[in-house]
């Protein structure tokens, strides 16, 4: 049988089930014969898709710059296609990568247009996108939002029953850390603050990031 969609599909597949298995390696090479025959059959939609999780793979490697050049020439070329969806993931995978690197400046813009596109794709993922907000907030020193966006998250998480993974635990454990600079007393009523947020407020909230 010769290249297909079907076939590079597969290919993806198999790199995403060997990179949860540990095998990054494995991984590794199925991402990128996915990306190679997407490619070569015109089928950009899966090419980004190999593009976005070779980024992963990287980060799951513990190769964190290579994860995130990858990330940024995906995100280049998921701007440049007509799916929300990988352009969303795109964003959101490359300031997340960046906010790990310690470099809040470069994760703004993607971080960003990651919380924009997780709205107009009714809110897909968003728990991780406030997170980030949550972060660039403490990075620009104002940890009272960045209190509050971690409150709406949580609310958010528990109302949808939904859990984190690599990633965005380890984001989660810098904004716990950063959050540690207020007191108690004050963590717990600006989260509770947050979580009682509309997400008409929480729009309104993220317009504050810098």
């Amino acid at each position: 049988h010769g290249p297909s969609k079907l076939l590079a599909l597969l290919l993806l597949s198999q790199a995403t089930a060997y990179k949860h298995a540990g095998d990054v390696v494995a991984a590794r090479s199925f991402a990128l014969e996915g990306e190679a025959m997407s490619a070569k059959l015109g089928d950009i939609q899966t090419r980004d898709m190999c593009g976005i999780q070779l980024a992963s793979i990287a980060f799951e490697a513990g190769q964190l710059a290579e994860a995130i050049a990858i990330a940024s020439d995906s995100l280049e070329k998921c701007r440049r296609s007509l799916f929300m969806r990988n352009h969303f993931v795109g964003a959101q995978w490359l300031a997340g990568f960046l906010l790990l690197d310690g470099d809040a400046g470069a994760a703004r813009a993607p971080a960003l247009e990651a919380f924009t596109l997780s709205r107009a794709l009714g809110n897909v993922n968003l728990m991780d996108s406030v997170d980030q907000l949550a972060l660039l907030a403490a990075a620009q020193g104002d940890r009272a939002l960045a209190a509050r966006l971690c409150g709406f998250a949580d609310a958010h998480g528990r109302r949808y029953a939904i859990s984190r993974y690599r990633i965005s635990l380890a984001l989660r454990d810098r904004l716990i850390q950063q959050l540690e600079a207020l007191t108690p007393r004050d963590r717990i009523a600006l989260m509770a603050e947050g979580a009682n947020w509309s997400e008409d407020e929480l729009a309104k909230a993220a317009q504050c990031i810098r």
